[in-house]
């Protein structure tokens, strides 16, 4: 059976251009994060299109990575704020960080966010979708796919986030996502060894799988 990493191109050459970097910053060897990967308990967190990325790896056995959630709201909403805010996070050693705004103008933010973010950044486009229903009165309930595609699509490349490794889907019931080791144990998403950019592709196999796994659970209760 082929590897993950002989199978994929893209992560193969980001795992190759910065092992020797995550080597020293974990410290271990990179024969290690490279068996790690290979076996699916370590994840590289990163995307080629992010200039200046400092991509890093998530799961044993590397270090507990810190995430910082940072964003606008309609009270304040200012780039440079945002920007402050993403410094101090990165000086209090933050691995990753998520812009969860809201409000202002989000293309410039995000932008800008991305722009100054060496680490890998990324956002939440229902959080805005669902702050423009609101702002136009609507029922949230109303959301419907095409807003939320619509959002998406404004995003740039940079933003999205390729994720390989993670429970491999042959312990997994693939009816109710349920784990054939541990009973009561079930999986959603990016969670499993299944590999996509992050966005449509990504969004439907965790709602598949989370409602799947949800439904299996309520009728164990």
């Amino acid at each position: 059976m082929s590897s993950i990493l002989s199978r994929n191109a893209a992560l193969r050459g980001l795992l190759d251009q910065h092992l020797a970097a995550l080597s020293l910053e974990e410290g271990l060897a990179p024969e290690t994060i490279t068996s790690a990967i290979e076996a699916g308990s370590m994840v590289l967190l990163g995307n080629p299109a992010h200039a200046g990325l400092a991509p890093i790896v998530v799961g044993q056995p590397s270090r507990i990575k810190v995430n910082a959630n940072i964003g606008t709201s309609p009270l304040c909403n200012c780039l440079h704020t945002e920007k402050r805010k993403l410094a101090v996070a990165l000086e209090a050693g933050a691995d990753t960080v998520m812009d969860l705004s809201i409000a202002g103008d989000l293309d410039a933010i995000r932008t800008g966010m991305l722009a100054a973010c060496p680490r890998p950044l990324g956002t939440v486009p229902m959080y805005s979708v669902g702050q423009q229903i609101l702002d136009n009165d609507r029922d949230i309930a109303s959301m419907q796919p095409d807003d939320l595609f619509a959002e998406i699509e404004k995003h740039p490349i940079a933003e999205a986030i390729v994720t390989a490794g993670g429970v491999s889907v042959k312990e997994i019931d693939p009816k109710t996502m349920e784990s054939k080791r541990i009973k009561g144990l079930y999986f959603a998403g990016e969670v499993m060894d299944i590999d996509g950019y992050t966005g449509g592709y990504n969004l439907q196999a965790a709602f598949s799988s989370g409602h799947a796994a949800g439904e299996a659970a309520a009728a164990e209760e």
